[in-house]
């Protein structure tokens, strides 16, 4: 053991054993382990860092003169010259410049700070920064790097490996650069690899050196590269994760947040235009996707356009067709920097790239890719995180129905898109069509889980099903079908949409007439409107007039349930007219019943009672046991209204039974809501209050917000002479809450009852 060690563990332990303090005491004042201190007092560690012997000083309460020797101990006796053969008399250095603007990662650079400067007897720290192609991976490696050469006196090696293209750099030749780089030339290299790795090793084992691997392929590109001396470091970027490397930290690298990159973009295309157009500006980083590198390019194009308004560059990034040629600025091209990963994968990864960009879905699950390739749900997922390896697919966590959902960034998709222009345009689009056919597939289990009885009153069209295999999902499905439906609810409006646009006119309306009682339940109306109407023209392009008729009724029943009257009854009269033409009975009658709420709506029971009871006499006979108990609710409202309460309670209460009897929660929940209107009419006050508890409970137990909220309000307002003016106020403005983030009209006339209360108190 030399001399160096030696002199710094004897002064070191002198000074612990003054203080007073155990190794384990010093470790905890110091911030270093227990085995840091331990090896650095036995001689083990060669060359403690500036920043350790700082805080061992620190630690220890040591006045200058102790601190100047341990600072000289630690520095270690200077070397003779003959000894000194590898040292060149400066630090090497050959990293590359580090850019002036660069911009935010605020966190990952002190994490990369903090990891870089770590403490170890024996294994030097090594970071793998990872992430897509434009993350900005080399720009934060070096500016890290620059930040660090203090903390690595001896130098800091860099190379570029060049993994992302084909005949990366081997070991023999990088090893030979960074020998070089050390003072090392001609004949004092050897030619063969494993003799090159001893000397590299030899070289760096007292030194501080930190090493950085830009652009690594794999592991067994950066394994024999990384240093083994305790005072080195190493930091590596790759678009893989590189989670093989044993002891090696990671730092996956996203894209910038909104101001990050607004503020790049500032900085290269100038404050002042930002600051000018700052709306516009806003929209560029939005339709770069954020990612780095398209900023910056973004921002380099309209510094060498001084006279293009920002607005302008906005508008030529709009049209996705040539997004990506306006990514482009001298050598520095988005689309190049993707064609590099895209060129890395396999064949069958590749067609798995190109036919993601034909989804319109936001972000997806395993089993649509499944349809997508025809393949088991197994093999799409394996692929699927082939391809987030390789990051050109982005995970975005796991969903409410726990399944792990992915996502393509904009750019990808572009990028993916233009390559799926040189595909078969028919294998496309019967990919398309049986990724469509798998959510039709799934939304059918879905609604036969979540209500019975609605999946059995909407007769199937002939649009394909593609049911996934060698997956769980169906069990999952059906084990809890809302959670489904809340998970895939972005996906399923944008396959209705793009069914509508690309001429599955058949399944655009199976869709969107399967997801209307999803929409009612939960009270999605807008979603609801806007893929019935999508519906509604694909059928009428398609000239398909069965499509037409069906989507219509739940369109105008969208209107209806809003209390939107006038909404309604264009899309109910077109329906029916529909169902008469075509000779469909039952359509025809489903539709009475809808049309008798629409008589309700607009108070007028006498006709909505004579139009529920020809629903009645329909239904009953044709063993339509669901619309036979939906048209005695109708014909309980409009009972009630007519002044006929005991007859009302009859005729809700029946339906009520029938639909306990099915387990068909939603409508039971909807009987009891009404059920209790008229008993509270007919002044039997604690039966009302058992319907609404009931109500409540059923809407909770299907996620019915509005029909809980409602429930909730009418139970407040029976109880309200129970209470104190403050008391009943309390109670009916946490009513109004829910009611108002619901967007309910019943939420004014709460607000009112709650004004009045106030009154009264104050009288």
């Amino acid at each position: 053991m030399d001399s160096t060690p030696r002199s710094f563990a004897t002064i070191l332990r002198a000074f612990r054993t003054a203080a007073n303090l155990t190794q384990e005491e010093l470790a905890e004042r110091s911030g270093l382990s227990v085995n840091a201190i331990s090896a650095l007092e036995r001689g083990l560690r060669r060359a403690p860092r500036t920043s350790t012997v700082s805080y061992l000083a620190e630690a220890m309460g040591l006045d200058p003169a102790q601190r100047g020797a341990l600072v000289a101990a630690a520095r270690g006796p200077a070397e003779p010259e003959a000894a000194a053969t590898h040292r060149t008399g400066e630090p090497s250095s050959t990293l590359p410049r580090s850019v002036a603007d660069f911009t935010g990662r605020a966190a990952e650079v002190e994490r990369l700070r903090t990891l870089l400067e770590l403490e170890h007897p024996t294994a030097p720290p090594a970071v793998v920064v990872t992430g897509a192609a434009g993350a900005g991976k080399t720009t934060l490696a070096l500016h890290v790097a620059h930040l660090l050469r203090g903390r690595f006196p001896d130098g800091q090696l860099f190379v570029d490996l060049r993994g992302a293209e084909d005949g990366g750099l081997g070991p023999r030749e990088v090893l030979t650069t960074f020998l070089q780089g050390l003072g090392l030339h001609g004949g004092a290299l050897p030619s063969d690899l494993p003799a090159l790795l001893m000397l590299y090793r030899a070289r760096l084992v007292d030194r501080r050196i930190l090493v950085v691997l830009d652009n690594a392929a794999d592991e067994a590109q950066v394994r024999p590269l990384l240093p083994s001396g305790s005072g080195c470091a190493a930091l590596v970027t790759s678009r893989a994760p590189l989670a093989g490397l044993e002891g090696v930290s990671q730092l996956p690298l996203e894209v910038l947040t909104r101001t990050e990159a607004l503020r790049l973009l500032a900085r290269v295309a100038g404050e002042r235009r930002v600051a000018a157009e700052p709306e516009a500006a806003a929209e560029v980083v939005r339709l770069v996707g954020h990612l780095p590198l398209a900023v910056r390019i973004a921002g380099a194009r309209l510094a060498a356009r001084p006279r293009w308004q920002m607005r302008t560059y906005a508008e030529r990034l709009a049209d996705e067709r040539m997004r990506l040629d306006e990514l482009r600025v001298g050598d520095l091209e988005v689309r190049a920097s993707l064609a590099l990963s895209y060129r890395a994968l396999s064949g069958q990864a590749r067609r798995c790239v190109r036919l993601l960009g034909a989804l319109d879905a936001p972000d997806f699950p395993g089993w649509l890719v499944a349809g997508l390739l025809a393949v088991p749900g197994r093999d799409a997922e394996d692929l699927l995180e082939r391809l987030v390896d390789a990051r050109l697919v982005e995970t975005s966590g796991q969903d409410r129905a726990g399944q792990l959902r992915y996502r393509l960034h904009s750019l990808v998709r572009l990028f993916a898109r233009e390559l799926l222009a040189e595909d078969d345009p028919a294998a496309v689009r019967s990919a398309l069509e049986r990724a469509l056919g798998a959510q039709l597939a799934l939304a059918d289990v879905a609604k036969e889980a979540l209500s019975p009885a609605a999946a059995a009153r909407v007769p199937r069209g002939s649009a394909l099903r593609w049911q996934p295999t060698g997956s769980r999902v169906v069990e999952a499905v059906r084990r809890d079908p809302l959670a489904w439906y809340e998970a895939e609810r972005a996906s399923l409006v944008a396959g209705v949409t793009q069914g509508s646009r690309e001429g599955f006119d058949e399944f655009a309306w199976e869709l969107a007439c399967n997801l209307s009682t999803f929409f009612g339940i939960r009270g999605y109306r807008e979603d609801w409107r806007t893929t019935h109407e999508q519906a509604v023209r694909a059928s009428r392009l398609a000239g398909n007039r069965p499509g037409e008729m069906r989507v219509s009724r739940p369109l105008g029943e969208s209107h209806l349930w809003s209390g939107d009257y006038d909404g309604a009854e264009p899309w109910l009269q077109s329906s029916l007219d529909l169902a008469r033409e075509l000779g469909d009975a039952r359509q025809e009658h489903t539709l009475v019943n809808s049309l008798g709420f629409l008589a309700v709506g607009r108070g007028q029971p006498a006709r909505a009672r004579g139009l529920f009871e020809r629903a009645i006499a329909y239904c009953r006979p044709a063993g339509d046991w669901c619309g036979e108990a939906i048209a005695l609710i109708g014909r309980g409202q409009a009972l009630r209204s007519e002044g006929r309460l005991d007859e009302a309670v009859e005729s809700l209460s029946a339906s009520c039974a029938r639909f306990a009897a099915a387990g068909e929660r939603f409508w039971e929940a909807v009987a009891q809501f009404e059920l209790a209107h008229a008993l509270r009419l007919a002044d039997r006050r604690e039966e009302a209050e058992r319907c609404l508890v009931r109500s409540i409970d059923l809407s909770d137990a299907v996620g019915s917000r509005h029909y809980s909220a409602f429930g909730r309000y009418r139970l407040v307002t029976l109880g309200l002479d129970r209470w104190t003016p403050c008391e009943a106020v309390a109670r009916l403005e946490e009513c109004v809450e829910a009611l108002r983030r619901l967007g309910l009209a019943e939420a004014v006339g709460a607000t009112r009852r709650i004004e009045s209360l106030r009154a009264a108190a104050c009288r």
